[in-house]
């Protein structure tokens, strides 16, 4: 009885597996990214706009994506198809989900359940991580850094719930974030062999990231829904949403026809996981964005607050996908790169420029999904004279 016992445990509950036990697609890995569907729902349609600023905007979706990313990492790493990987991740989902539930309460009215909350789900983090190092040798280094981050952070965002004023909390969580992502790039870079992030970016990986873009790009069906809620049904209103969609639909095309179906190069790993943060941002600030802009659809001028932050996040995602191609293993010479990172530099500033001059909101809408069929024609003529057509998955 005993051994049977003891045979249960040991399949029941295995140790951390330093070389990944996970092999194609996992449900569980998708029930998770789930509970990330609410989370950035809430950080990009806030119930007040007027008391949650950019900053703030940019902070909380930085610190999900962060927090996913290190829940992904911990998973893809050491992650088996056992109850321990089961309980850890359902463990994960409960904080938060609870996380969540104050998110809208980040802006001027205080953010302090939501870094109480943060602190306590990265004290979880750093736990696992440590538990990690201490019992897989092959990334010891690593999971040391990332339970140190954790703790660390988890420090900061107690002491901004308790001494930092609501309105400067967002700053300080920036700017930790902004430092983690900078450190992790220069250990890529000073010493890869132990920190080995990038080694870690496996094709299921590159597929997480995938499905999580496809996630945030959903938050623009649910702009388009909140827009016409808010609006005066009319031509203009549907036309406007219509757009929005077309918004959204355009990023997903260019995404997964020149980034997501190629693994990164070695040297460049690290630096294609963390272009997925302001790529993201991008692509969710202009679903947000395309509310207030579907609402003054009937409107001669596009609200300025609006305009900006439609035309800086979609200018923002599109670069980001240009340096994402960048990164990855393709047969294009380096002309053909050359060319199209001007290229979509230039879509950029001309994406810039209309939301300087403030068209009507359908125009404007227009004038973006107009850019973006370019981006992607231009793109794909470019491969294509080089032999280096965008792979596709049928």
């Amino acid at each position: 009885m005993l051994n049977r016992l003891r045979a249960f445990r040991e399949d029941f509950w295995h140790r951390p597996d330093a070389l990944g036990g996970l092999h194609g697609h996992d449900h569980l890995e998708h029930f998770y990214d789930l509970v990330f569907v609410v989370l950035i729902g809430q950080a990009t349609h806030h119930p007040d706009p007027a008391k949650y600023s950019t900053v703030t905007f940019v902070a909380v979706f930085g610190w999900i994506w962060m927090l996913w990313l290190s829940g992904t990492m911990i998973h893809e790493i050491h992650g088996r198809k056992d109850g321990r990987s089961r309980i850890s991740i359902f463990a994960q989902m409960s904080f938060l989900a609870v996380l969540a539930v104050f998110v809208p309460e980040v802006g001027d009215n205080g953010g302090g359940p939501f870094a109480f909350i943060t602190a306590i789900f990265l004290c979880f983090l750093a736990w696992l991580w440590t538990v990690v190092a201490k019992e897989s040798e092959a990334t010891a280094w690593l999971a040391r850094w990332c339970a140190i981050g954790s703790g660390l952070s988890a420090l900061v965002f107690v002491l901004t719930a308790f001494l930092v004023p609501a309105g400067k909390q967002a700053v300080v969580w920036g700017a930790l974030g902004s430092f983690w992502v900078l450190t992790a790039v220069l250990l890529e870079y000073f010493n890869p062999s132990r920190f080995m992030l990038g080694e870690r970016v496996s094709r299921r990986l590159v597929a997480r990231f995938g499905l999580f873009t496809v996630i945030v790009l959903g938050e623009t069906v649910f702009a388009v829904v909140n827009g016409f809620r808010g609006s005066e049904p009319g031509f203009w209103t549907l036309s406007s949403g219509l757009l929005g969609l077309g918004v959204g639909f355009g990023f997903w095309w260019i995404f997964f026809d020149f980034v997501a179906q190629s693994p990164p190069a070695r040297r460049r790993r690290t630096v294609w996981v963390f272009l997925h943060l302001p790529l993201s941002l991008g692509m969710a600030g202009s679903g947000a964005a395309a509310v207030a802009l579907i609402e003054h659809a009937h409107d001669q001028r596009s609200p300025a607050p609006a305009a900006w932050l439609f035309v800086v996040s979609a200018a923002t995602a599109l670069l980001c996908v240009d340096l994402l191609a960048l990164t990855i293993e393709a047969d294009r010479s380096a002309r053909t790169s050359r060319s199209l990172f001007l290229l979509v530099l230039a879509a950029a500033v001309v994406v810039l420029v209309a939301g300087s001059l403030r068209p009507p909101p359908p125009l404007l809408l227009l004038g973006v999904v107009g850019v973006q069929i370019l981006v992607w024609l231009s793109g794909s003529a470019l491969a294509s004279v080089s032999g280096a057509i965008p792979p596709r998955r049928h």
